[in-house]
C-alpha cells in the first residue's frame, strides 16, 4: 500500500505529465491522464467532457505538427494537494507561454483546480478547470 508521500509524488508526476502531453500534442498519452469520464474545463475556452472529446481537442490543436515544431509550454507551480484515500484534490498555478517569438509571450496565466481519483493503482484527472482568479 502506498504511503501518502508515495501517494503525492504521483500526482506531482501526473500534474507534470499533462504538461508535457499536450505541449507535445501526444493526444494517446493525454487522455490516459484523465478518467473514462473526465473533464476539461477551459474556462473561455470551452470544456470538454470524456476521452474522445479529450483527445480530438488535443490532436487538432497539434494541427499535425511534430512536437519539435508546437511552441506551446505549460508551467504549473505551487502545488496544494489533499488526498482522501482513492480521491484527491490539487491547485497549482499555471502559465502556458508562446515560445516562438523572441521573447516569448504569455499566453494563459491562472490556476487549476483538479479534482483526482486513484483506480486500479494509478491517479487519474477526474476534472481540471482552469480559472484566472
Amino acid at each position: 500500500m502506498p504511503t501518502l508521500l508515495e501517494d503525492e509524488k504521483a500526482i506531482r508526476d501526473l500534474l507534470a505529465a499533462y504538461c508535457f502531453c499536450v505541449d507535445r500534442g501526444d493526444a494517446d498519452a493525454f487522455v490516459e491522464l484523465f478518467t473514462e469520464d473526465g473533464v476539461w474545463d477551459r474556462g473561455p475556452w470551452g470544456r470538454l467532457e470524456g476521452r474522445r472529446a479529450l483527445h480530438d481537442y488535443v490532436r487538432a490543436a497539434a494541427g499535425g505538427m511534430t512536437p519539435r515544431e508546437i511552441k506551446v509550454r505549460h508551467f504549473c507551480a505551487n502545488e496544494f494537494i489533499s488526498i482522501a484515500r482513492d480521491t484527491a484534490t490539487a491547485r497549482c498555478y499555471v502559465l502556458a507561454m508562446n515560445a516562438a517569438p523572441t521573447p516569448p509571450v504569455p499566453l494563459v496565466i491562472g490556476h487549476y483546480q483538479d479534482e483526482l481519483l486513484k483506480a486500479g493503482g494509478r491517479w487519474r484527472i477526474k476534472s481540471r478547470c482552469l480559472r484566472d482568479e
